[in-house]
């Protein structure tokens, strides 16, 4: 349950502005978007693999435009 302090002292949308917020870092409308529909474990575990794979991509990547290599090799641009 997500509770809010001190809404009298505040204006009411500053009070549903810090509602909202809460709202989406307790990730509870990604729960009911996944409790929607039934998944099976093997796919959770596919997707979240994929969803590793694209990190690691994009931080491979971020770290070499870090070091200022103008050619980046087709390895780490998932190609």
């Amino acid at each position: 349950m997500i509770i809010i302090d001190n809404i009298r002292e505040e204006n009411l949308n500053q009070a549903l502005k810090k509602l909202k917020k809460k709202w989406q870092d307790s990730k509870a409308v990604e729960e009911l978007r996944d409790r929607k529909y039934f998944t099976k474990p093997s796919a959770k575990k596919r997707v979240q693999k994929e969803k590793a794979v694209r990190k690691q991509l994009r931080t491979a990547k971020t770290q070499l435009e870090f070091l200022n290599l103008k050619k980046i090799p087709k390895k780490f641009i998932g190609l």
